[in-house]
């Protein structure tokens, strides 16, 4: 996985590290909560970008001196892939259960992200996760920007993204 950077970039978005951390966090608990392997493709980053999927979990990342917000988008054949490992049964379409399945495991996941940089000195503060179908999600307004780490789990794309606020 690479990140695109340049000379003028500041913040935890830009970090390899954070990356990874993230990225770690989504492969390890999606396969030993679900028994789900992921796939990661490239990481881009960009100044407006509109959210892919059918569900997302958001949690806000704070850090004494920075802000931004980790959301996780989900595909309904994704979700429902997810939840059938975790409980043993699904629904037939996305539904309040299974965002609710995809709030959880964006809480486990950011625990995760934080267990891993939190002892290097990044300090990030605990949040909770927030649930929506995608399509109804506010996008972040004025000078953000976006890193976007595609990826594939039971077949699908979905997306990681980290906003950053300026």
């Amino acid at each position: 996985m690479s990140i695109a950077t340049s000379t003028d970039t500041k913040g935890f978005l830009f970090d390899t590290t954070v990356a990874k951390a993230i990225t770690t966090g989504v492969k390890e608990t999606l396969f030993e909560m679900c028994r789900l392997p992921c796939d990661f493709e490239s990481s881009f980053v960009v100044h407006n970008w509109s959210p892919i999927g059918n569900g997302s979990g958001r949690i806000d990342l704070y850090t004494d001196d920075q802000r931004g917000m980790l959301q996780l988008h989900f595909t309904e054949d994704a979700a429902l892939a997810i939840m059938a490992k975790l409980l043993g049964r699904s629904p037939m379409f996305l539904n309040e259960d299974t965002l609710d399945c995809i709030g959880a495991l964006t809480g486990v996941i950011y625990g995760r992200m934080k267990a891993i940089l939190n002892p290097m000195g990044y300090k990030f503060l605990m949040a909770l996760p927030e649930m929506q179908y995608t399509e109804k999600l506010s996008r972040p307004e004025g000078d953000v920007r976006h890193l976007i780490i595609p990826f594939k789990v039971a077949s699908s794309k979905c997306y990681i993204q980290m906003v950053y606020y300026v």
